[in-house]
């Protein structure tokens, strides 16, 4: 999805053009962010709208099927972010687009060096895997991003900020980090699946949890390896949580040379890229 201000446009047009169908009145949406769906903030109604156009490939599915997973969890008891009561649970379409509706949340940013935050986020995350553990609705799987990001990388209309020394530095990692996880005996379960700082809400009443777009099955170790921020914590390559620290790597170096027209992907997918160069310098081409 590229960014610009014709789509966030035409999606705040969408949003408001629900909203009026439903006769609800929630005065101007504030552009929050983008990345695969495009977030405004309804201020007059403390909530939010998540945004996806309907031209890429599983967008409201992926928007219903997310729906179907918090509402089960909040009858867990989970720590998770409910939808906004006040709109029918399930995705509504206008304009083009798909969209969903969530109580906006106060909170404060997720700080790997805060003290107490990581040991607060992993209590969380160990009561959210327990909640979801007996899910049996339809999910991913975990490795349906490494594939997707795979495809990426091998389109030569994308990435394009990507040097082509990189690129092919990530094929090869990527070839890699595939044959080492064949050597694990992974257990799998109900997961997040999108665990990072910007998924984590840190509340005065405990850790929430939002965004289970890319909830699926998968090894507990893939939320957990979301939560450290320092190589100091992994092993070199063998365990199973640095090895999928690694693929987390990979998608999120991929994932944002994809969106490198904004600042802070550019950022992240530099500091991945990085950072697997750091920890594979074997496969740098001389």
């Amino acid at each position: 999805m590229i960014l610009n201000k014709e789509l966030v446009t035409s999606a705040r047009q969408a949003v408001a053009t629900v909203m009026d169908g439903m006769g609800i009145s929630s005065g101007p949406a504030e552009f929050l962010h983008i990345s695969r769906h495009i977030s405004f903030h309804l201020p007059n109604l403390g909530a939010v709208a998540r945004v996806r156009s309907l031209s890429e490939a599983g967008a409201l599915e992926g928007l219903e099927r997310e729906l179907k997973v918090v509402l089960y969890l909040l009858g867990q008891g989970a720590p998770v972010v409910p939808p906004d009561r006040r709109f029918p649970p399930s995705a509504h379409v206008a304009g083009g687009f798909a969209m969903t509706f969530w109580r906006f949340i106060e909170h404060e940013r997720y700080d790997d060096e805060r003290p107490g935050h990581r040991e607060a986020a992993l209590a969380s995350l160990k009561c959210l895997h327990a909640a979801f553990r007996d899910y049996s609705g339809e999910l991913l799987d975990y490795r349906h991003k490494i594939l997707e990001c795979r495809t990426l990388l091998h389109l030569d209309n994308r990435l394009g900020a990507l040097a082509t020394r990189d690129r092919a530095f990530l094929k090869v990692v990527l070839a890699h980090l595939l044959s080492r996880l064949d050597a694990f005996d992974i257990e799998e379960q109900p997961i997040h699946g999108d665990v990072h700082p910007q998924n984590i809400f840190v509340t005065p009443s405990g850790i929430l949890w939002p965004d289970f777009e890319a909830a699926s099955h998968g090894p507990v170790e893939w939320d957990i390896c979301g939560l450290i921020c320092s190589d100091e914590d992994y092993d070199r390559g063998e365990t199973l949580l640095s090895l999928l620290g690694d693929f987390k790597s990979f998608c999120v170096s991929v994932w944002c040379w994809d969106l490198a027209h904004v600042p802070e992907k550019l950022e992240a997918a530099q500091y991945h890229l990085a950072r697997l160069k750091a920890r594979y310098p074997q496969f740098l081409s001389k």
